[in-house]
């Protein structure tokens, strides 16, 4: 399961709102405008929210934060549920809690062995991923909501 987010201006998200099937093509654009967080999605996750449940910060909303896209996903299911919505103040909030944020003390949140008793996905954490794979994940989710809440954007993203 992967995590893909687009960024897009405000009038575009009405568009897709009333097509939900239509972010999948501006995924494919493959430009700055989306980010792609492989699997590192849960663990960044649970990095920003403390656990693996809920959202319970401005920047954990990344991921499960927002409305979903669509009546129950509709054509927006990405998998694993329906693609979410961030609208613009939602991504500011999202991106000032991330630029607060001392990523390299975040890491000291990383547990391989608790991850794996937990079913942190994906499985077989090590301790070289903390650097290797959720830094730069969290480096480019920071430089991708800043990105979009400089341009005053939405943000959709799903797990697929």
């Amino acid at each position: 399961m992967l995590w893909t987010a687009v960024r897009m201006d405000p009038d575009q998200l009405d568009a897709v709102r009333a097509d939900p099937g239509r972010w999948w093509d501006l995924l494919e654009s493959d430009g700055e405008d989306v980010v792609d967080l492989d699997k590192a999605w849960r663990g960044v996750h649970v990095l920003l929210n403390g656990d693996i449940g809920d959202v319970t910060t401005p920047a954990g909303a990344a991921f499960f934060g927002g409305e979903p896209l669509g009546p129950d996903g509709g054509d927006a299911d990405a998998g694993y549920g329906a693609a979410r919505v961030l609208a613009p103040d939602e991504v500011l909030a999202a991106a000032r809690a991330l630029r607060g944020l001392d990523l390299l003390q975040l890491l000291t949140r990383f547990d391989p062995q608790a991850w794996g008793a937990d079913g942190v996905y994906p499985s077989g954490w090590t301790e070289g991923d903390a650097h290797a794979y959720l830094l730069p994940a969290l480096q480019q989710l920071r430089e991708f909501l800043t990105a979009a809440a400089r341009e005053g954007q939405a943000v959709v993203g799903g797990i697929c």
